[in-house]
């Protein structure tokens, strides 16, 4: 499954979308200062819980944000 964050320049992530990894990137609408990319999870985080909520989705929210630097992108934790 690919993961795709909406997020703005300081890396908070505002929307989280998936799609089959056979698929293109999903065409979203954003607003103005805020960019899509795509993630890779960190080993061991779920997305979908047992359940097949996606409560996972929201947890990655909340405790993660995207990072950037010049050729790379990386999903952080976010310190509490």
């Amino acid at each position: 499954m690919r993961v795709f964050a909406v997020h703005d320049a300081r890396g908070d992530i505002s929307q989280l979308v998936t799609c089959p990894e056979h698929q293109s990137q999903p065409f979203l609408s954003i607003a103005p200062g805020f960019s899509i990319t795509e993630v890779r999870l960190p080993e061991g985080l779920a997305i979908t819980d047992d359940d097949g909520t996606g409560d996972g989705l929201t947890e990655l929210m909340r405790n993660y944000r995207i990072e950037l630097a010049p050729q790379k992108v990386a999903l952080v934790r976010v310190e509490s």
